[in-house]
């Protein structure tokens, strides 16, 4: 596996399910993310697409071994197995078994790794936490950047459209109004679907919808109309894949959650728009 390279992990992996399971499971999870091709490649006759690569129980075991002290230490096959399964389950990825290996699909690549500058973010991280992607290249990159409403500016970078450019109010402003709003919505639709009043933390909630809506360049922003479909699908009571999820709203953000909701949305799954029962 290579040295180089760069790719995006969001910060709300702090508070995602994944880092409350023992430390291999972040790890494995990771070097998979890691190890995903940025591009299409073709290898041995077969084309893996962005998100994809072939791997196996034994190379993810190698890996991830670690040092203690003069003494190599493995996970058992069991553990990856776990792990994998984990990964499965919360629909972070697919997998299929072929002749050749482990078949492995990082679901959404798309989504969360498309980013196209080094520029900092807008809470002014400085020049060591910049980071980025291997940008895809050819047809394939025109194609994320005509799905996420890329556009070129001189100087030869490339940055995400924003209407918030030509108002006169200051984004925050903005930001602080709406989160408010889709908060208040949550609670709203809480009562009305589930019968109960959520409890919310409103620091973390208000950060988290900030963090989805706030224009940047890494193509990972949602807008306000699609948070509030996915509300409705998280709590909607004839969804299977949420019921037994808690029905907060800092769960309803979370990556697990958006990566159901996005799976779902692509299977044609769609909960949002029927009339309560």
């Amino acid at each position: 596996m290579t040295s180089f390279g760069k790719f995006f992990i969001d910060r709300e992996i702090f508070e995602d399910d994944i880092w409350e399971k023992p430390a291999h499971f972040l790890k494995i999870w990771v070097w998979i993310v890691g190890r995903a091709n940025w591009k299409m490649v073709k290898k041995g006759g077969k084309t893996y697409h962005r998100g994809e690569f072939l791997t196996s129980l034994e190379e993810t075991q190698e890996a991830n071994k670690w040092k203690v002290g003069w003494r190599t230490e493995k996970l058992s096959i069991d553990q990856v197995e776990d792990v994998y399964e984990f990964l499965r389950k919360t629909q972070r990825i697919t997998t299929r078994k072929t002749t050749r290996g482990l078949w492995v699909k990082v679901l959404n690549y798309d989504y969360f790794q498309t980013l196209y500058s080094h520029e900092t973010n807008s809470e002014g991280n400085n020049e060591s936490n910049r980071v980025a992607t291997a940008e895809p290249e050819g047809k394939e990159k025109e194609r994320i950047k005509k799905e996420n409403n890329i556009s070129s500016v001189p100087g030869g970078t490339e940055r995400r459209e924003s209407s918030f450019e030509k108002k006169k109010v200051k984004l925050e402003d903005i930001l602080d109004s709406t989160a408010e709003e889709i908060i208040a919505y949550f609670v709203e639709a809480c009562q009305k679907k589930l019968g109960f009043t959520p409890a919310v933390s409103r620091g973390i909630e208000k950060r988290m919808i900030k963090n989805k809506l706030r224009p940047d360049p890494s193509g990972c922003t949602m807008p306000r109309e699609q948070i509030i479909r996915l509300i409705d699908w998280f709590l909607d009571p004839r969804n299977k894949s949420t019921e037994s999820l808690s029905k907060s709203l800092r769960v309803c953000l979370s990556t697990t959650v958006i990566n159901r909701f996005l799976q779902d949305k692509a299977e044609g799954i769609c909960f949002w728009g029927l009339p309560d029962s």
